[in-house]
């Protein structure tokens, strides 16, 4: 008697994610005014910096999102004043932005649902 096959079904696998993180970015899309630059740079913030306070936007970071995401620098920043008009981020005093706490619910609410949806996709894959 041979073990069991413990690999996954790739193609299984890779359908199952599709289908969990499809609907999610969808929805991010139209939050973002369907603006792919604008969710793309916001999705760097959070996948880099959650919560944590941002240089303004004349500092590096707008550089630093430039070379992560390949949008041109100038738009990095007319995008970051976009996000922060949005309710996404604000600034302090000394212009440092942070993600807002309404920013902050929502990140952690899409992330919450991606991965609830990633679990159940592969728990469909292993059964």
């Amino acid at each position: 008697m041979s073990p069991p096959d413990s690999r996954l079904d790739l193609a299984s696998l890779s359908q199952q994610l599709s289908e969990a993180s499809v609907p999610l970015l969808r929805e991010f899309y139209r939050l973002m005014q369907h603006d792919l630059a604008l969710a793309l740079l916001l999705g760097e913030l959070g996948r880099t910096n959650a919560g944590q306070r941002l240089p303004s936007p004349n500092h590096n970071q707008s550089h630093d999102l430039s070379l992560a995401t390949g949008i041109p620098r100038p738009t990095v920043r007319r995008k970051l004043v976009k996000l922060k008009r949005m309710g996404w981020l604000e600034a302090d005093k000394s212009g440092r932005l942070t993600l807002t706490p309404w920013g902050r619910e929502q990140w952690a609410d899409i992330n919450r649902r991606f991965w609830a949806r990633a679990r159940q996709a592969l728990a469909r894959v292993e059964s």
